[in-house]
């Protein structure tokens, strides 16, 4: 029940910062959603995650909520997947954008 976040790059605008990581999901889906911190990203909690963009991977939609703070899949019909499903093949690059 684990999101692997692999940071690719990262780049600073003022106090805002811009990080492209790859998003891998395990084989047991949490319904809900997967936690995003920007702690998963290498930062301090002093910063907040503003903005996520996911591409979609193995037929699926990413979407972050920010009033939970979770990345939420949701299959072609748009419906969040089973509890359970495994999402292992569905791993896609973001662009998420964070400051103070």
């Amino acid at each position: 029940m684990a999101l692997t976040t692999t940071v690719q790059k990262r780049t600073v605008y003022g106090d805002t910062h811009a990080v492209f990581v790859d998003l891998a999901p395990d084989d047991s889906y949490v319904l809900g959603g997967y936690a995003l911190a920007p702690e998963d990203l290498g930062f301090s909690d002093a910063l907040t995650i503003q903005f996520v963009a996911a591409q979609p991977a193995g037929g699926y939609q990413v979407d972050y909520d920010s009033e939970t703070g979770k990345l939420v899949y949701y299959s072609a019909a748009r419906t969040e997947v089973s509890a359970a499903a495994d999402l292992s093949d569905a791993v896609s690059r973001a662009l998420v954008v964070l400051s103070a």
